[in-house]
């Protein structure tokens, strides 16, 4: 450390890497925190931290929304949280530009130290219409959203009279058997069962949830006879899984899978984050290990020109210039989620799609 200057440490990224890396940070630099010796400062688009694990009995409702998050601030006391999204890195005058936020102005920090947290990125790569048809499922929002979109397929199906239409509406397509497609999906399940009875014109036996899977069993992290038992239990509570099934697109009318299989039909867009989707619209959630996430502080997806850049401003033959110290930190990729399309691609980073 340089005498009588403060050394920065700046974090990008506020999920699990970018908090505990600040709240670890915190604990062992207590002395110089309160001498003033060092500032440590976090990016984050949101305040708070999501506890994603949660975010499918968020869905169902079993949980309420204020269990599944932790302010920032109060996380972290003695960390400078600046809640903006980061436009460019300059590494060779050591400063982030931070976007413009509400009634300010762009923002420049200059820092020695850089932590790099900012997660993984939904990926919709090689499913030709997910894009347009499909809703992601990573953060608390897409939760929300998710539960919305259940219920008001829920409202339209109670007073849908067309067949077609109506089977579309009260399908749900879940992409992915790991662990997040498995609780999305259950989740999903015990949800829409449970809120049609509330509806006078909607029967048990119309609601068709599916959960596709490439494999032969789902949750291939677990021993086989777990597996088994869980896959049983599922199928036992009205959910439709098919094996050694892939999810080749989607359209406003249907998950498409893989040649050998019939498209599943379907009328709504159902996508999700390092962790589920749902119905007969399509829900993805594939991040993409490495690549910025908007959300924990990172510029937008605009192109795929841009997303390129991004990488290659980030590329490892890059990190080393010029800095005393560079970390990066990233979470492990999880997804998840169809009257939409859910897609999910488990933690084991087998092939679900």
């Amino acid at each position: 450390m340089t005498p009588n200057r403060t050394t920065r440490v700046l974090i990008l990224g506020g999920g699990f890497g970018g908090v505990y890396t600040a709240l670890t940070l915190e604990k062992l630099l207590k002395r110089e925190l309160r001498r003033g010796e060092i500032e440590i400062g976090l990016v984050s688009r949101d305040n708070y931290l999501t506890f994603q694990p949660m975010l499918p009995e968020v869905v169902s409702g079993s949980i309420g929304i204020l269990d599944t998050i932790a302010p920032i601030r109060r996380l972290c006391p003695r960390t400078n949280l600046y809640t903006r999204a980061i436009e460019a890195i300059d590494l060779d005058r050591r400063r982030a530009t931070l976007a413009a936020g509400v009634g300010s102005r762009q923002l420049e920090l200059e820092c020695d130290h850089l932590v790099i947290a900012l997660g993984s990125a939904t990926s919709f790569a090689g499913q030709a219409g997910l894009v347009e048809h499909a809703l992601p499922f990573k953060y608390l929002g897409d939760a929300l959203a998710l539960r919305n979109h259940a219920i008001h397929a829920l409202e339209e199906a109670d007073i849908e009279r067309e067949p077609t239409c109506r089977t579309g509406l009260l399908t749900f397509v879940v992409a992915g058997g790991g662990f997040s497609g498995v609780e999305a999906v259950a989740e999903l399940n015990d949800f829409v069962r449970s809120a049609a009875r509330s509806f006078r014109n909607i029967g048990p036996e119309e609601i068709r949830i599916v959960l596709l899977h490439a494999g032969g069993l789902i949750l291939p992290e677990l021993p086989k006879s777990l597996a088994e038992f869980a896959q049983k239990l599922l199928m036992k509570r009205g959910v439709e899984v098919r094996l050694n099934t892939r999810l080749a697109g989607a359209t406003a009318e249907a998950a498409l899978l893989s040649a050998k299989y019939r498209g599943i039909p379907g009328s709504g867009r159902w996508a999700t984050a390092p962790l589920s989707w749902t119905p007969a619209r399509a829900i993805l959630a594939r991040p993409r290990p490495n690549t910025p996430s908007a959300r924990d502080g990172a510029p937008p997806r605009t192109s795929r020109q841009a997303c390129g850049a991004r990488r290659n401003a980030l590329s490892p033959s890059r990190r080393s210039a010029r800095w005393d110290r560079w970390v990066t930190a990233r979470r492990s990729p999880r997804c998840s989620g169809s009257n939409s399309l859910v897609f999910s691609r488990g933690g084991s980073g087998a092939p679900c799609t």
